[in-house]
């Protein structure tokens, strides 16, 4: 654990001094360019839109606006369910006037991001915001529609 920890502070450090030399206007065009891609997310299309920064560096900008994260696998039942309920949750949230990012991560393929959000089975869900984990938002199993709502809204308390 305090391994992961002087990892995430080390990472965190690097991505900010990358990103805080960039001026404001870039860091809030950026932001803006992730919220016009439509519907859930998923990480591989998130990195085609916003070409130039590396897989960690994107995350950590990502989840500095309150962001849901389900980290999955293609060989996992229970996540292949809950890619359309997260389908359903991005449209709820929209139509209740919830400014919530929904993104899906392969945490197959992107290992190091895994290892950066402390994932050790899937799926792990996840709620972020102002560039933290929001305590007490983790969870491993699969959840109904209106369980995933609430669980959005106290996290956002």
């Amino acid at each position: 654990m305090k391994l992961k920890l002087i990892a995430l502070f080390c990472l965190s450090s690097v991505t900010f001094s990358i990103v805080s030399q960039q001026p404001e206007p870039y860091r809030a065009l950026l932001q803006q360019r992730i919220d016009r891609i439509p519907g859930v997310i998923e990480f591989d299309d998130l990195l085609k839109h916003i070409p130039g920064l590396k897989p960690q560096q994107l995350m950590l900008e990502v989840i500095k606006v309150p962001t849901f994260i389900m980290f999955y696998q293609t060989d996992c039942p229970a996540c292949d369910d809950m890619h359309e309920v997260l389908k359903q949750l991005d449209k709820q949230m929209k139509q209740i006037h919830f400014n919530v990012r929904v993104i899906t991560v392969n945490a197959a393929k992107y290992k190091e991001i895994g290892r950066l959000f402390g994932v050790s089975r899937t799926p792990k869900f996840a709620m972020y915001n102002k560039g933290m984990l929001i305590r007490g938002s983790e969870f491993y199993a699969r959840k109904e529609l209106h369980e995933l709502i609430n669980h959005v809204r106290v996290c956002l308390q």
